[in-house]
């Protein structure tokens, strides 16, 4: 059979066949750029039936690099394999672009980004296959103690992307043979709870805002507990005061190409309620600081009205007013807590909290019923009151069930808020 492309050759002859010789002309173009390149190219291979099938495949290889304008010497092509392995950085920019077409949203993108680059910095040049144990333990001393949660996202994110290069794809290749990261990544101790705010403490608050965002202070906690991204990124038309409404429709985005995109979760999008006792100053507030448009941003950049004010400068302003209140411990986010904690010990239910709060499970609604130190001492009240009275035997049985169930509960709501 005539081949199209190279030949291949019995050598040294038929009669005294040793080995199998494949050939083709040295591309044209070739010469330009490597002058002292041979005219035809060549390689040996056994003198089997597999070493003519392994001799047809590589001068198939060639004439497809030929046709797509990409071929190169070998020599230089086997140079390249070995000098240019695949880096930390380059496969972590390929695991990104994954992690990115599973519809995450647009700040958790943003927030896996951040802890990627800080890997990268420590990794980034290391042709990810020469990575050892040794190595990760290396980075892991040098990581700061007084932020532990910083420490165990940045050895999570580690081991997820080692993980996954180990990971055979669809078909069965995988970066590495096995991932280095052995050494386990070890909860941090719980934050210790933060005490709700009271009400003094949130009108303290409140006052110590610069004017044009005292109305943040009160939206975040009249109005179910809004995050902080959601109170950046309201608008004129989400505020219905005929209707005693606002609808929370978007959160500011951290950082990201557009300004506002949906909240969190799906259950975030929802419809608030707003008191009678705060439409006065929202009234005040529209007028003063918002434009006339539905669109118009209630808080408005101080640097340009056209974008909403960032989340970072709202928290900068937030912290020296917490500051002047003297609850430096209190995050903006414990702004919703003490909404929510203050919704519970109205009676609201975990429904009527998910509802409020937008949460997407009961689990996340019971993180937020904590406990003020007079709501528990009224309880004890109770409680103390109850036992004083006597009881029939079954409805003492019927309590301890009761307690017991509820001793369950609290020590899984302790597991999950470990966690």
């Amino acid at each position: 059979m005539v081949r199209k492309f190279g030949k291949i050759v019995v050598k040294p002859s038929k009669a005294n066949p040793k080995w199998i010789e494949a050939s083709y002309l040295t591309p044209v173009s070739a010469f330009s750029e490597w002058p002292d390149l041979p005219n035809r190219q060549t390689a040996t291979f056994p003198c089997t039936q597999d070493g003519r099938d392994e001799a047809a495949a590589w001068l198939t290889k060639a004439r497809r690099r030929i046709e797509a304008d990409v071929w190169e010497p070998e020599r230089i092509a086997k140079r390249k394999a070995k000098d240019h392995a695949l880096t930390f950085a380059e496969y972590t920019a390929k695991w990104l672009k994954t992690r990115e077409g599973e519809g995450l949203h647009v700040n958790t993108i943003y927030g896996i980004r951040c802890t990627v680059k800080r890997l990268i910095d420590a990794f980034g040049g290391m042709p990810i296959g020469k990575i050892t144990s040794a190595d990760i333990e290396r980075y892991a001393a040098t990581l700061p103690k007084d932020h532990p949660y910083v420490g165990r996202e940045l050895l999570s994110k580690l081991r997820q992307i080692l993980d996954a290069a180990a990971t055979p794809d669809q078909d069965g290749f995988a970066v590495i043979g096995k991932s280095p990261f052995v050494m386990p990544v070890r909860k941090p101790a719980p934050r210790e709870e933060t005490p709700a705010a009271t009400p003094q403490q949130l009108r303290r608050i409140h006052d110590a805002m610069p004017r044009k965002f005292r109305l943040a202070i009160t939206l975040a906690i009249s109005c179910g507990g809004l995050r902080i991204g959601e109170v950046c990124a309201l608008q004129r038309g989400d505020i219905d005061l005929d209707n005693r409404l606002i609808h929370i429709r978007r959160t500011r985005l951290t950082r990201a190409r557009v300004i506002a995109g949906p909240p969190k979760t799906a259950r975030s999008k929802r419809t608030e309620p707003i008191p009678e006792a705060v439409i006065p100053e929202i009234r005040a507030h529209l007028a003063e600081y918002v434009a006339d448009q539905p669109d118009a941003w209630i808080f408005p950049s101080p640097l340009d009205h056209d974008r909403p004010i960032s989340t970072d400068a709202m928290r900068d302003a937030y912290v020296k007013a917490r500051r002047a209140a003297g609850r430096e411990d209190l995050r903006f986010h414990d702004l919703r807590s003490t909404a929510l904690t203050m919704l519970a010990q109205q009676g609201a239910t975990v429904r009527e909290l998910m509802a409020a709060a937008g949460h997407s499970t009961a689990i996340m609604a019971m993180h937020y019923q904590r406990l003020s130190e007079d709501r528990q001492r009224a309880l004890a009240d109770k409680v103390a009151a109850s036992i004083a009275t006597p009881q029939s035997d079954a409805t003492v049985s019927a309590e301890s069930d009761k307690d017991r169930e509820i001793a369950k509960l609290r020590a899984r709501l302790a597991e999950l808020e470990a966690e």
